[in-house]
């Protein structure tokens, strides 16, 4: 039973429910549980350990873990950029990288991750990814750190119209007008 896809689907539901309830070090020996149970070369199995691997990266870095965190996302990286039609979950996955580096202050590695990200998402051109908003709130910080100021305002807003076209006027949402507001 605990290796049954449905376990595995609710362990993984259960750790990012922690992560996102501020319960990172719960969230983390889920993750962990759930990359000791995948097996197999499947393009599926990948596709989960990969996104299990980001989401630790995610639980790491909330707990200030950062070198955990950058090694999560560039294993999850390697994976998914080996399976076909991945292009969204590539951005993501160089949008977490690109997070990372600014966090810790190494600007120029940041944007040249997410000049790859938003690579990416251009080339995704009539498909809209709710992640892209993540991606442009990185770039409006980054562009805040250089002193771009209408260029972070510009990306917040952006973040902002794509945020509340996929999800409304939520704590997100929220969240990118207080940035703004700051800028």
């Amino acid at each position: 039973l605990t290796d049954s896809k449905p376990y595995l689907t609710a362990l993984m539901n259960r750790a990012g429910t922690l992560r996102l309830a501020g319960r990172a070090e719960e969230a983390v020996s889920d993750f962990q549980h759930v990359l000791t149970l995948l097996n197999g070369p499947s393009d599926e199995t990948r596709y989960i350990r990969a996104s299990t691997l980001n989401n630790l990266g995610l639980a790491y870095q909330s707990l200030g873990r950062l070198a955990e965190a950058e090694d999560c996302a560039e294993q999850a990286l390697e994976i998914i950029q080996t399976l076909p039609y991945m292009e969204a979950e590539i951005a993501s996955s160089g949008n977490n990288l690109a997070a990372l580096c600014l966090r810790q202050n190494r600007l120029e590695e940041a944007e040249g991750w997410l000049e790859k990200t938003m690579g990416y998402y251009q080339s995704l051109a009539g498909q809209q990814d709710p992640h892209r908003s993540s991606a442009l709130t990185t770039l409006a910080a980054l562009r805040c750190r250089q002193d771009r100021l209408e260029e972070a305002l510009d990306s917040y807003e952006r973040a902002a119209a794509i945020t509340e076209r996929f999800a409304g006027r939520n704590r997100n949402y929220a969240s990118i007008l207080h940035s703004m507001a700051l800028v």
